[in-house]
């Protein structure tokens, strides 16, 4: 069960989207995986210890029960719910919740999977797209709506024909005035799909509402407003055309059994794999690496499996999980990625995989960012396209662009903490702290918990010379997450610029007890030595970051400045060099 619907709602557990009547709901994570958890037992009691084993796993040290508490909060807010009066999720006191609504699958496609029917891999989906209602003043303006259906029309068969058929426009052109339901007519033409919209034509713009109606339930799985200035009237119906094409035929296409797999139990297997991988710490992305190898096992040629793959061992080689060596894992992540590139290149993540590879491991600036591009060009709104190609942009000093892109993910997901927290590390590394402390406490009012947010504040503060308010947001980051070396090593930088040298002195032999019971970056023992001012100890920490790969020392690039003592250093400048020049070549190893 992916796509489900309860009471006014829709989410789908694939993207971890919330939906209400088309319109997205901005929800977190945490406060996702525990809708998720009511979904697969509703009706049914769920205990806060059930939450905290499926949420918080062993190795999360968290104040679970104000986490629990403040997940429900911010799901009830997303539902409207009461706890009073609920109408969504019941609390059973002292012991757990229970989602009281009913409960229904949504989407076809994924009934056949789940109930094991077999799907024909050669049927393709198919798609009537209505007449557009216009407002306007004078005929002539209605004729607008009519050149940007063909146009749609047009892009749809140039983009799309292989998974996509547009029944003839003029078997549907007799619904003009029709009072059918979109059921109704969906039935007489025999598709899966209707695009229906309605535009307001003023002398100078355009404003337009689309909604694409699934007719097997008549539930709407995607509505988007534009509004377009009709300066350049072609310009504007082109511009409109590519967007709604692009929205819709990704909508369409995620619906797709062939798009998915051929072998439901791999899909399945994939699916489990999305939702750990979703959790964010080491152990969850452990359990994402077994579902997504056993979907592979079952269904060799299921290239979103081995992206899954690819993206979950680069997290564990990562500055965050730092589960190992770098080169242990981005090693297994290239030859995943090359292969999800091998059975198609018509998917975004698989490009996005192999990007994290290029850009994070191998420092081949180029090919990164060709990768992102294509991403990005098979799907304008991939969130994670747009923020790993802004990361990309900042390391190479293209501020403007990476700025520019910046915004860009602000726009598409105005309620993503992340986002702006993205936005935030451009000013930062551009040196203008102040607009990236705004940025920073603009994603940390959408989310209090945001780690990253947190901590570029702290650093933020530190430049402006605010140390108390530096030390106050380091610490709560490092209250919540107690087991991340990257904040530990940030915490005892911040206790050394802020004067606190004996608080510094025990978060660096933390650092050091953690590093006897695992593996702890080097460039995590260079930062607390920046930050103490051992200009030869950080030295030789990041060039031991240097032989581990570490992936990490991009942020050299784009001018950390927590390292700026070291910069009139030859042996860092040299440092600098190797790194901006390198372009590293991972070959698979023999079998």
């Amino acid at each position: 069960m992916a796509l489900v619907r309860f009471g006014d709602f829709e989410t789908d557990l694939q993207t971890g989207e919330l939906f209400r009547q088309g319109r997205k709901i901005p929800l977190e994570d945490k406060p996702f995986q525990l809708l998720a958890i009511l979904l697969e037992r509703p009706g049914q009691l769920v205990t806060r210890e059930d939450l905290r084993r499926k949420i918080w796993p062993p190795g999360t040290y968290v104040d679970f029960s104000r986490c629990v508490n403040i997940a429900v909060t911010k799901l009830r807010h997303a539902l409207s719910d009461s706890s009073d009066t609920p109408r969504y999720v019941e609390t059973l006191p002292k012991r757990g919740y229970r989602l009281i609504a009913s409960v229904e699958e949504k989407d076809q496609a994924v009934q056949l999977l789940a109930s094991g029917q077999a799907a024909d891999s050669k049927r393709k989906l198919r798609l009537a797209i209505l007449p557009f209602v216009a407002f306007c003043d004078t005929p002539d303006q209605a004729y607008f709506t009519e050149w940007l259906i063909d146009e749609v029309i047009s892009q749809f068969g140039s983009r799309y024909a292989e998974h996509i058929g547009l029944i003839a426009r003029t078997s549907h052109l007799r619904y003009n005035t029709t009072t059918k339901s979109v059921g109704q007519i969906g039935r007489d033409l025999k598709v899966d799909h209707i695009l229906t919209g309605t535009a307001r034509i003023l002398p100078d713009r355009v404003q337009l509402t689309a909604q694409l109606t699934a007719v097997s339930n008549q539930a709407v799985s995607w509505s988007e407003n534009y509004d377009c200035s009709l300066g350049d009237v072609l310009m504007a119906r082109s511009e409109l055309a590519t967007k709604i094409t692009r929205f819709v035929g990704r909508k369409v296409l995620s619906t797709a059994v062939d798009h998915l797999a051929q072998n439901k139990d791999a899909y399945l297997e994939y699916i489990k794999g999305c939702y750990c991988h979703a959790g964010q710490t080491a152990s969850a992305l452990w359990k994402s690496i077994r579902h997504f190898e056993r979907a592979i096992q079952l269904d060799p040629t299921y290239a979103p499996a081995y992206s899954g793959l690819a993206n979950a061992r680069g997290a564990l080689g990562g500055a965050v999980m730092e589960a190992g060596r770098p080169v242990d894992f981005y090693q297994q992540a290239k030859e995943a990625a090359l292969r999800a590139l091998e059975i198609t290149n018509k998917l975004p993540d698989c490009h996005i995989s192999l990007a994290i590879v290029k850009f994070f491991y191998e420092w081949d600036w180029v090919s990164a960012e060709r990768a992102l591009r294509r991403a990005i060009e098979l799907d304008p709104t991939n969130s994670l396209a747009h923020q790993i190609y802004t990361r990309l942009l900042s390391t190479l000093r293209r501020e403007d662009n990476a700025l520019e892109e910046a915004k860009r993910i602000c726009a598409l997901e105005p309620l993503s903490a992340q986002a702006h927290f993205l936005l935030g590390e451009v000013w930062y590394c551009a040196r203008e702290y102040e607009k990236a402390l705004n940025a920073y406490n603009g994603a940390l009012e959408l989310n209090e918990l945001h780690s990253p947010a947190l901590v570029g504040a702290a650093n933020a503060y530190v430049q402006l010379a605010v140390y108390d308010q530096a030390v106050v947001h380091i610490e709560r980051a490092h209250t919540l997450y107690p087991e991340r070396n990257d904040i530990l090593a940030s915490l005892g930088s911040i206790y050394a610029r802020a004067g606190r040298i004996a608080e510094s002195r025990k978060a660096l032999n933390k650092l050091r007890a953690a590093s006897k019971e695992g593996y702890v970056s080097p460039f995590d023992f260079g930062v607390v030595a920046a930050g103490l001012g051992q200009k030869e100890k950080a030295l030789e920490c990041l060039h031991r970051a240097y032989e581990e790969s570490s992936p990490m020392l991009v942020r050299l690039l784009s001018e950390d400045a927590r390292f700026d003592d070291l910069r009139n250093d030859s042996r860092y400048t040299e440092l600098l060099a190797r790194i901006r020049s390198s372009k590293r070549t991972l070959l698979p190893q023999p079998v």
